[in-house]
This record gives C-alpha cells, structure tokens and sequence, in this order.
C-alpha cells in the first residue's frame, strides 16, 4: 500500500495545472495558496484511506472552490482598508 505522501506526489502535477487553468488573473497572486490548500484536501482524503474516484474532477472543483474563497477573502481585505478606522461596517 503506499503512503498518502507518495499518492500526493501523483496529484500535485494535477493540482497546478487545475490551478493554472482556473484561477483568473484575479486570482493569480493566490494561485500558490490555492493549490497548496488542495494539496492539503487531497492529503487528508488520502490518509482517511478513502480513494478519489475521479481525481480530475475532485481536484478541479476544490481549486475552483478555493479561488472563489481566495477572492473573497482578498475583497473584504480591500473593503476594511478602504473603509476609515472609525467607521468600519458590523456584520451581523
């Protein structure tokens, strides 16, 4: 049986070109993030012991999932720094 480490070393050409083919421009200051936490996604699937079926599709719905999370996150950066200290929106 072989290990989740030699396994991910099979993803990880996917992943990148995954990443490469989905992260916008946007996107691409990210595209490390992106893929390495994918690669971590597809780690802890591969030490459950539970076997990616379709490991294109997997890989291209996480890094899709993870761009989407990526600029999102990097908006709400952009809409803090934007807003004045004192001013700043509660969320509720």
């Amino acid at each position: 049986r072989q290990l989740p480490s030699d396994l991910l070393d099979d993803y990880l050409p996917l992943i990148r070109k995954a990443v490469a083919r989905a992260a916008s421009r946007r996107a691409a200051p990210f595209q490390d993030d992106i893929a390495q936490v994918v690669a971590a996604a597809v780690w802890r699937q591969l030490e459950r012991g539970q076997p990616i079926e379709q490991p294109a599709s997997y890989v291209y719905k996480a890094v899709v999932r993870e761009t989407v999370r990526a600029l999102r996150r990097a908006q709400g950066r952009c809409r803090t720094s934007l807003q004045s200290p004192g001013r700043r929106r509660r969320r509720s």
